[in-house]
């Protein structure tokens, strides 16, 4: 991970820490604060006056919410470089498309107002949830070239991966959250996005779930061409909602979606 990461972790375990510092070791990586500061004047956070500086993002956001995103661009900053097969750019537009949909999500009244997330951002969970795959593309590219070809006949990369390798990019992403000493619901979301009926589930895992599952019904997955794609059962359940209502959220979210995840990766990888 990149140093500022780990100078941010070591900050937020002493509750005596100044706003000050914080800025003062986030503007030490000039990439990361260039990220942030146009992270922040994108249309999926649409704020009322231009952010110019890391003290001002504080003062306007929140110092929990400046650090998400030093944490999320630290993640994205962590793979770096080129692996055979593996689209990044398809990839990374994918993970902030359930971002940007799970922030949404959780500003819809009839969605929200269900699944109790605290201050807990869903735009960093969207973001990282796949990170899995980048580690088997990345560092184990002959597998996941396996797992790739295993997809042909139309299975989901999930189930091709337990099929072939025993192990899921869910579980390989969770122990990476686990060894980063990522927030434990970041751990919750990484592992169950793909399964959230556990009682012990995290209520972002279920978000995250259900913006995984509007991105690949708009056309914007990663790796997987994914046909009638549908929200689990528990997650409808805890928004109180079918299918069909499910449904016509999707479809009157879809162009925001699209408008906001096209302006936000210009911002984060221009």
């Amino acid at each position: 991970m990149p140093s500022v990461y780990n100078e941010i972790d070591r900050l937020s375990k002493n509750p005596e820490t100044k706003t000050e510092e914080y800025a003062n070791v986030i503007q030490l990586d000039p990439g990361i604060t260039t990220q942030m500061l146009r992270l922040c004047n994108s249309s999926a956070f649409s704020f009322s006056r231009q952010i110019t500086t890391v003290q001002d993002a504080v003062n306007l956001l929140g110092l929990q919410t400046v650090i998400n995103f030093v944490r999320t661009l630290s993640v994205v900053g962590a793979f770096k470089g080129k692996a055979a097969s593996f689209d990044a750019q398809e990839f990374w537009k994918h993970s902030i498309a359930v971002g940007v949909t799970a922030k949404l999500l959780n500003e819809q009244d009839e969605i929200g107002s269900k699944i109790h997330i605290g201050e807990d951002d869903p735009f960093m969970a969207g973001m990282v949830h796949d990170i899995g795959k980048q580690v088997l593309g990345y560092f184990f590219n002959e597998i996941y070239q396996m797992v790739l070809e295993g997809m042909e006949g139309g299975k989901s990369m999930h189930e091709v991966e337990q099929h072939v390798l025993g192990i899921t990019h869910a579980d390989i992403g969770a122990a990476l959250a686990d060894k980063w000493q990522l927030p434990s619901v970041l751990v919750s979301v990484i592992g169950h996005h793909h399964d959230p009926s556990s009682e012990e589930t995290h209520p972002m895992t279920h978000l995250v779930h259900l913006s995984d599952v509007i991105t690949k019904g708009i056309d914007m997955s990663f790796g997987e061409k994914v046909n009638g794609v549908s929200p689990h059962g528990a997650s409808l359940e805890l928004i109180e909602m079918d299918q069909e209502g499910f449904t016509v959220v999707r479809s009157g979210l879809e162009p925001t979606i699209r408008t906001q995840v096209n302006d936000t990766f210009s911002a984060i990888f221009k």
